[in-house]
């Protein structure tokens, strides 16, 4: 799957998410990938979900960090298998003990969508300005939104810009 991605890739210029729907579908001749976008509203918060579902007990006995793989079975509600090496078997462990499923609605993740750094965002528009990124996408651009309270998770990079400035 990914080496097709990276092939159909290969010799295309990428601008916006939403192209790469169409790199996704094209990866694949016969039995094209299916794409289905998200919005930030479909995401739900399953921490949430997972506190009002999971005893203490039962939380305590999942060794989270050693779990290599879990299982869930429709036909078996209430019940997660774990596994905690590639060649052992599963461990059943059943989650709501004797009693029924509490009743759970979940919620959304995100009530908005979720923002960029205000540097990033000015990076972008200088891009646009520059005429890199192309006309049909500065609007989109123009309307991500931004926080100051947003920290960029990526290292600042070491690499001039091709026209001699260093940022």
């Amino acid at each position: 799957m990914h080496s097709s991605i990276e092939f159909a890739k290969k010799n295309v210029s990428v601008y916006s998410p939403h192209e790469w729907e169409n790199i996704f579908r094209s990866a694949r001749r016969k039995r094209p990938y299916e794409v289905i976008p998200l919005h930030y509203s479909d995401f739900l918060d399953l921490k949430q979900m997972c506190h009002s579902l999971l005893r203490e007990s039962v939380a305590s006995k999942i060794r989270w960090m050693s779990v290599k793989c879990l299982k869930f079975d429709k036909e078996k509600p209430g019940m997660i298998e774990v596994r905690y090496s590639h060649e052992c078997d599963y461990e059943s462990i059943n989650v709501f003990g004797h009693s029924r499923a509490p009743a759970y609605n979940a919620t959304q993740a995100y009530k908005s969508q979720l923002p960029i750094s205000v540097a990033k965002y000015n990076d972008l528009q200088k891009l646009c300005t520059k005429g890199i990124i192309p006309r049909e996408l500065h609007s989109w651009y123009a309307g991500l939104p931004t926080s100051v309270s947003v920290v960029d998770t990526t290292p600042e990079p070491a690499i001039e810009d091709s026209d001699g400035e260093m940022d």
